[in-house]
């Protein structure tokens, strides 16, 4: 399969360092504690607000009540 833009030589160096990232994502998802929640932009709680803005971040790491992320207005300082 060709991807315009996408050369054979990116797809090897993106292969290439595979498993040293998985092992990485791995440990740092191991951190994070049982405490803390992973909200994707797909996700029904991820908040209408932050999905409207240009740049919303693909993934929200959250402590505490998921339930409050459903209100209008967000506190700009809770987001971080």
């Amino acid at each position: 399969m060709k991807v315009p833009g996408f050369s054979k030589s990116i797809a090897e160096e993106l292969f290439a360092g595979r498993d040293e990232t998985l092992s990485e994502a791995e440990s740092q998802f191991r951190r994070l504690g049982d405490d803390t929640t992973i909200i994707t932009y797909f996700d029904e709680n991820y908040p209408g607000a932050l999905k409207a803005t240009y740049s919303a971040p693909p993934l929200l790491f959250v402590r505490g009540n998921v339930g409050l992320l459903d209100k209008e207005r967000i506190d700009r300082k809770s987001v971080v």
